[in-house]
């Protein structure tokens, strides 16, 4: 009986080892993305901040416009 159970016991210390072994696999491809994540978006950022700087200036005319158009009747 003993025997039995240190057998099912070294079963399931190999099946976690493995489990583990698998894990700590992904642990490090998902710290790879992360890490390319963040470069994209700090090179991406000036890009981002112009576009958000032209609609700012998109707005200001189109309001500009519409406050005149308002105003002539």
């Amino acid at each position: 009986m003993r025997k039995q159970e240190i057998e099912q016991a070294k079963v399931a210390i190999e099946k976690d080892e493995a489990e583990l072994s698998k894990l700590k696999k992904e642990e490090n491809i998902l710290k790879v993305i992360v890490k390319q994540l963040k470069g994209i978006s700090f090179r991406f950022y000036p890009v981002v901040l112009n576009f958000f700087l032209i609609f700012i200036k998109y707005m200001e005319l189109w309001l500009k416009y519409f406050d005149h158009k308002n105003n002539d009747h």
